[in-house]
C-alpha cells in the first residue's frame, strides 16, 4: 500500500509539472499568433519540454526582430 501511494504521488507530481510546461508553451504560442512578441517565455528545467520552450523563445526573438525591420523599412519608404 505504501509503495502504491508513493508511486501515485510521484506520478501526479510528474503529471502536474509536465502539464504546467505544456500549458506555458501553449499560452506563448497563442500570444505569438496574436502578435504579442514582447513577452519573454520563461524556460524551466533541462528536459525536452524546456528545450521546446527555448526554441519558442528563440522564435519569438527572431519574429520580433523581423517585425521591427519591416516596420523600419516601411517607415523609410513612406518618408
Amino acid at each position: 500500500l505504501c509503495v502504491l501511494t508513493l508511486a501515485t504521488y510521484f506520478l501526479l507530481s510528474f503529471y502536474r509539472a509536465f502539464s504546467q510546461q505544456v500549458h506555458s508553451i501553449s499560452l506563448s504560442a497563442k500570444k505569438i499568433r496574436e502578435g504579442t512578441l514582447n513577452e519573454p517565455l520563461q524556460t524551466d528545467g533541462n528536459d525536452e519540454l524546456a528545450a521546446l520552450q527555448t526554441d519558442f523563445e528563440n522564435m519569438r526573438l527572431v519574429l520580433a526582430k523581423l517585425v521591427t525591420e519591416i516596420r523600419t523599412g516601411a517607415q523609410q519608404i513612406s518618408i
